[in-house]
Order: C-alpha cells, then structure tokens, then sequence
C-alpha cells in the first residue's frame, strides 16, 4: 500500500426500520517477515450506524479515517472488526461489506 489517508468503509443492508449497530476497528501496518498475530491492534473507537422508517433493504454507509497507526508504503494493514454488542439493537440479520480504500 501507499503511505497516505486510509478510510474503512462500511456498507450495511438488513430489513429494519429502527435499531442501530455498532462497529469498532482496530488495526496495525504490518510489514512483510513480520509476525502478524503479534501485532498490537490500535482501536479507531466505536461507531454507530442507525436505522429509521424508510431505511429498511436500503444500503448503509460509515466511512471511518484509519488514523489509529499509520499506513506504510509496502506494508500490509491487519485489523479485527469489531461488532459492539453492547448497546446494539438492530434486531435483523444483516449483510456487511467492508473495503479500505486510499483517498
């Protein structure tokens, strides 16, 4: 990867019109030999996404700037999803898409 500004989007789908879930992530810059599973994960904190009337079967957007670690060139970036239970009370399965992307 380039060194630079990295976001993580997120796009949610599910049949809800109320309820709100919540996303943590957390991550580190690995570089290649390097021991993944050993890597200390920076949490950005956690974000809520939330559904109303009118949002059921309609895609859901959360952008969050990975600004936790830094990204660097040549490296690879590890990182846990985290869903929030706590609080969370989407009540519907739900379909999940996730990129990082360089802006």
């Amino acid at each position: 990867m380039p060194s630079g500004t990295f976001q993580l989007r997120w796009l949610a789908l599910t049949n809800a019109t109320s309820g709100n879930a919540k996303v943590n992530p957390k991550w580190a810059s690995v570089a290649a030999e390097e021991d993944p599973s050993s890597a200390t994960l920076n949490a950005e904190g956690t974000s809520t996404l939330t559904w109303a009337a009118g949002d059921n079967d309609q895609y859901k957007e959360l952008t969050v700037t990975l600004d936790a670690d830094t990204a660097v060139a040549s490296e690879m970036i590890v990182m846990d999803l985290t869903f929030e239970t706590a609080s969370w009370t989407l009540a519907q399965v739900s379909t999940w898409i996730v990129c990082v992307r360089w802006v």
